[in-house]
């Protein structure tokens, strides 16, 4: 059985088959808090809330720089949407999990739309629990 099975990349890949794995570019940004000071993260970093990046909030740090966690999000999109450096990119697929599935359904309806929305696409994990409960 495959490593990823049952994952949102898995599902990703195999939605494509006859697209080699060599084509398929995966970026996850990592939204890192003041807490990940302790290892993580450097003072030069941008740094947000516990949570807050969730709902598109700006960065707490560093000082002098401002922008939101759905900013990142649309530079990373312009980047990859800019066909002088990706002439033959297809689709962005945006894949969430838990926090991430939250911000991918929040950026999703709250971002600014542009001229390449046919080549954006959204998915979301979702779990569902049985009615047992968890003894640990």
């Amino acid at each position: 059985m495959p490593l990823l099975d049952f994952s949102l990349i898995d599902r990703a890949l195999k939605a494509y088959p006859d697209v080699p794995y060599g084509d398929i570019s995966i970026m996850a940004p990592c939204y890192l808090t003041d807490l990940d000071l302790a290892g993580a993260a450097t003072s030069d970093n941008l740094l947000f809330g516990k949570t807050t990046w969730v709902s598109g909030h700006k960065n707490i740090a560093p000082p002098g720089i401002e922008t939101s966690a759905y900013e990142v999000m649309d530079e990373l999109v312009n980047y990859y949407l800019d066909r002088t450096k990706f002439p033959a990119l297809e689709a962005v697929v945006f894949a969430g999990h838990s926090a991430g599935a939250q911000m991918t359904q929040r950026y999703a309806t709250l971002r600014k739309l542009g001229d390449n929305e046919d080549r954006l696409h959204y998915w979301v994990k979702c779990l569902h629990f049985g009615s047992h409960s968890d003894s640990r």
